[in-house]
C-alpha cells in the first residue's frame, strides 16, 4: 500500500459504506463517523492507538458464518487514514470476532511481521521474545 492508497477523512471515498460481497451490515451497527473532527490536542510523538480493528472488506475477507454481528467495511486504507488524521503514529490491531479465526483482514494492516500467540502465551514475558516490528495476536476470552 502506498500513501496514495490511504483514504483520509474528507476524501470522497471516506464515508462509511455497508458490508461488501454477499454481506449486509447489521441495521443497528453504528458505522464510523462520516466527517470526524480532529481533536483539539495533538497526541504526543509516537502515540499509539491501543485498540482498533480492520473489518473486511467482506468481498475480499469474508466474515465468519458464526459471527454475532456484521460491521461496515473498514479496511486498512481507512484505518491508516484515520490514524494519520487523528495524529497517531502506530496502531494495535485487534482481531475482530466477526472474522472468526481468519486473521487475513487484520494482517493487511500490519507493517513488519505477525506472530499469532496461543492463549497460554499471553503473559508478561512474551514481548521480549518478539522480533522488532512484529505484531502479535493473542486469543483473549
Amino acid at each position: 500500500m502506498t500513501a496514495a492508497d490511504i483514504i483520509r477523512p474528507g476524501d470522497a471515498t471516506w464515508p462509511a459504506s455497508g458490508a461488501s460481497g454477499p454481506f449486509t451490515m447489521d441495521r443497528d451497527w453504528l458505522p464510523f463517523h462520516p466527517a470526524p473532527r480532529k481533536p483539539q490536542f495533538a497526541p504526543p510523538r509516537g502515540a499509539v492507538d491501543a485498540h482498533c480493528h480492520v473489518f473486511g472488506p467482506g468481498a475480499q475477507f469474508p466474515y465468519a458464518p458464526e459471527r454475532k454481528y456484521t460491521p461496515c467495511d473498514a479496511p486498512q486504507s481507512k484505518l491508516w487514514g484515520l490514524r494519520d488524521y487523528l495524529g497517531f503514529e502506530r496502531n494495535v490491531i485487534v482481531q475482530a470476532t466477526c472474522h472468526g479465526a481468519d486473521n487475513r483482514a487484520p494482517r493487511t494492516g500490519v507493517r513488519g511481521g505477525w506472530r499469532p500467540l496461543p492463549p497460554a502465551s499471553a503473559t508478561a514475558s512474551w514481548p521480549s521474545s518478539m522480533p522488532p516490528g512484529c505484531a502479535a495476536c493473542a486469543s483473549i476470552s
